[in-house]
């Protein structure tokens, strides 16, 4: 069957913009792109410190994300088991400061071994990891059935937009300095992501108390 113009207009916008009423779901958002911004906007200079600070091989500088990748993993499995047990709130600061002690780590310099580097991606990892699932889950239980496939795409595009201005910033921070001092400049890639830490901490304040009730569809 073919869809007019005047059907398609009917079936209102793809992503309903009633859905930033719910204080939940405004809230959540906001902590998914503070996140985003802040994680995947530092992660990735890290293989890059490597290679052209300490002299690492592309390959070997590379495989340091592997160690994010598989916790990240784990912090979802482990996540499915706090939400039956914790409020969302809960889970969602514990899950920043686990992040947030990792941005504090991985301000590495020419000292630091690979194998440091490893064990505070597994950290950044973890809590990333634990964090998604709990937000993503906590904006489904607030939303209606009207809008239960309206909230993916949310969800998403705040993603996208954090990482993509996280990267953004980073990259500015990185490549502006004169002297072109890597060993500092990642110290301020990683400052500037404790700081949006710190601003989905604040945002987190705003979430409700309750404990997670999984829908089944």
């Amino acid at each position: 069957m073919r869809i007019g113009h005047r059907n398609l207009a009917s079936l209102g916008p793809i992503l309903p913009l009633a859905l930033f009423r719910h204080r939940l779901v405004s809230s959540a958002s906001v902590v998914s792109f503070f996140v985003s911004a802040g994680m995947f906007g530092a992660i990735p200079f890290v293989p890059f410190f490597l290679h052209e600070v300490q002299g690492v091989s592309s390959a070997l500088a590379g495989a340091m994300v592997i160690p994010y990748m598989l916790f990240y993993f784990v912090g979802n499995v482990v996540s499915r088991r706090l939400m039956s047990c914790f409020t969302y709130r809960q889970i969602v600061f514990t899950s920043l400061l686990i992040i947030g002690v990792s941005f504090g780590l991985l301000m590495i310099d020419t000292q630091t071994t690979l194998l440091s580097v490893a064990t505070y991606m597994i950290v950044s990892g973890l809590g990333t990891g634990q964090l998604m699932p709990v937000l993503k889950t906590a904006m489904q239980s607030a939303v209606s059935k009207q809008h239960s496939g309206s909230f993916p795409s949310l969800f998403g595009f705040v993603r996208s937009m954090g990482s993509t201005i996280g990267v953004s910033l980073m990259g500015l921070l990185m490549y502006v300095q004169p002297d072109h001092s890597l060993g500092i400049e990642i110290e301020e890639v990683f400052t500037l992501g404790l700081f949006f830490v710190i601003m989905a901490l604040l945002a987190a304040l705003f979430l409700g108390k309750a404990q997670l009730v999984i829908r089944q569809n």
